[in-house]
């Protein structure tokens, strides 16, 4: 199915329509409407998880444009973008044995944690911390419980947050259900994605490399960390990942 202004879609047997002031140059392919039901049942099982144990989060990246520009999941979208803290982070690493369920799963590697359902990747909680310029910004890995913010450096260097567009956080509307997002989501988003987020585009690229790595290979990455748990590992798995990412080795 084609999207574009005025389509109607459902997920999880909640309706939707494409509003017609989001600029779509060229229909756009939904995706798998098994693949948008495992992320909505994804994003409800870990933001009730985490809201349980009184971890702070917030929503961001795509989830967070969803969340502003369609109510929800975007509907060609292949993943789902959490944000947690260190205080966060740090907890879960003594709660992942409480995080119980038949098809979700959860391994702590970079970004953060990965969330697996049915053992394919299809979300991430991306660890934040205050940098020495006072701003927000990917903290992994922590190395004795301190922050390298490798991840900012390597991956995202311009994304960096105020600390007052992050906090206090505040619930919006996702879907049927409501989840936290940042203070100021709009600021958020106009950082994150640079130009006219009513602009619609699609990445075909992207959603192949989501699914390049399973959860074998993170969980053997996992194992590793343990081992390893320096700066040293850390660039090592990041070269691994981004020729992977990049298709120059397909796993299969």
């Amino acid at each position: 199915m084609l999207l574009t202004n005025k389509s109607e879609y459902k997920i999880f047997n909640i309706n939707h329509i494409i509003s017609n002031d989001l600029i779509i140059t060229k229909p756009i392919p939904i995706s798998d409407s098994n693949k948008l039901e495992k992320i909505y049942l994804c994003i409800k099982y870990v933001t009730e998880f985490l809201e349980k144990y009184n971890i702070k989060y917030c929503i961001s990246d795509g989830t967070l444009l969803g969340c502003i520009r369609h109510d929800g999941i975007i509907p060609w979208d292949c993943d789902f973008d959490i944000i947690i803290f260190k205080d966060g982070y740090l907890k879960m690493k003594q709660l992942i044995g409480k995080f119980e369920n038949e098809h979700i799963n959860i391994i702590n590697i970079i970004p953060g944690y990965k969330i697996f359902y049915d053992k394919i990747p299809f979300g991430e909680l991306f660890v934040y911390d205050k940098d020495s310029d006072g701003l927000y910004k990917m903290a992994y890995p922590y190395i004795l419980n301190k922050p390298m913010f490798t991840m900012s450096k390597l991956y995202f260097p311009w994304q960096k947050y105020k600390e007052d567009d992050i906090f206090p956080l505040k619930k919006m509307r996702f879907e049927d259900f409501y989840v936290y997002t940042p203070n100021n989501p709009l600021n958020i988003i106009k950082i994150t994605y640079k130009g006219n987020i009513r602009e619609c585009r699609y990445n075909s690229d992207h959603h192949n490399q989501h699914f390049t790595l399973g959860y074998k290979i993170h969980y053997i990455g996992m194992l590793f960390e343990k081992i390893f748990c320096n700066i040293f590992f850390f660039y090592i798995y990041y070269i691994v990942h981004f020729i992977i990412s990049r298709h120059i080795i397909v796993f299969h």
